[in-house]
C-alpha cells in the first residue's frame, strides 16, 4: 500500500521473478592427451526463465587463473579441472514506478567440468561412504587406491570439509537438509582420470 504526501493511497503490485539460470559446459573433444599437443573447446550457453538485461562469463582453470572473459567458449590444451562463473544482471526498472531500488540486480552461478587425460591408466574411482547424513554431522567418504595416483580431486557443493580433501578420503559436513552430489577422480602425472559421482541425502537432525 502506497500513501502520498496528501494522504491519498493506492495498492501497488510487485512481481518477484526468480533468476533461474541453467546450462552445462560442453567439451569438444571431451578428453586431452598429456603434453599440450592437442586442444579442446569448452563452451557454455546459459539460459534463463526470464531474459537478463546482460550477462558475462569468466573462465578459470583449476588453479583459479582467469583463462577467458566475456566469451561463451575457450580453448584449452591441458587435462584438468575448469570452471566458468556466469554473472547475470537483471533489470528492475518499472516505468510505472521509476523510484524502485535497486534498479539492477546481479547474481552469480558456477559451472564446472573435468577434462580427463587420454594416456592415463587411471580408472573411475569406486567411492564408499554413508548415503544418508544428519545435518550438522560430519561423514567420511573414501575411494579405492589407484596405482600411479599422486592425489585425488573431490568436487562437492554445499558441504564443509572437515578432513582430507586431496587424499583418497574426505570428510564433509552439511548444515542444510537436501540431496547433494559428490564427485571424485584420481590424479597422476598426466592429470585427472575419469570422474565418479554419487548422491547423498542430508536429513534434519533429531
Amino acid at each position: 500500500r502506497y500513501v502520498n504526501s496528501r494522504g491519498c493511497d493506492s495498492l501497488v503490485n510487485y512481481y518477484v521473478n526468480n533468476v533461474k539460470l541453467t546450462g552445462n559446459i560442453v567439451a569438444v573433444p571431451a578428453s586431452l592427451p598429456c603434453g599440450g599437443s592437442a586442444t579442446s573447446t569448452l563452451a557454455l550457453s546459459p539460459s534463463w526463465d526470464f531474459p537478463p538485461f546482460s550477462y558475462s562469463i569468466d573462465w578459470y582453470d583449476g588453479s583459479n587463473n582467469l583463462i577467458g572473459s566475456g566469451v561463451n567458449s575457450v580453448q584449452i590444451n591441458t587435462p584438468g579441472y575448469y570452471y566458468a562463473v556466469v554473472t547475470t544482471v537483471m533489470s528492475n526498472i518499472i516505468p510505472e514506478n521509476p523510484n524502485i531500488t535497486p534498479q539492477m540486480v546481479s547474481c552469480e552461478k558456477l559451472f564446472d567440468i573435468t577434462i580427463p587425460a587420454e594416456n592415463s591408466v587411471l580408472t573411475a574411482p569406486i567411492a564408499t561412504g554413508p548415503t544418508v547424513l544428519c545435518a550438522g554431522v560430519s561423514g567420511t567418504f573414501q575411494t579405492d587406491i589407484q596405482l600411479g595416483a599422486t592425489s585425488y580431486s573431490w568436487e562437492h557443493t554445499g558441504g564443509n570439509v572437515t578432513g582430507g580433501g586431496n587424499q583418497d578420503n574426505i570428510s564433509l559436513k552439511y548444515d542444510v537438509p537436501g540431496m547433494y552430489e559428490i564427485c571424485v577422480n584420481a590424479v597422476d602425472a598426466c592429470g585427472p582420470g575419469p570422474q565418479s559421482c554419487f548422491q547423498i541425502q542430508v536429513v534434519p537432525s533429531a
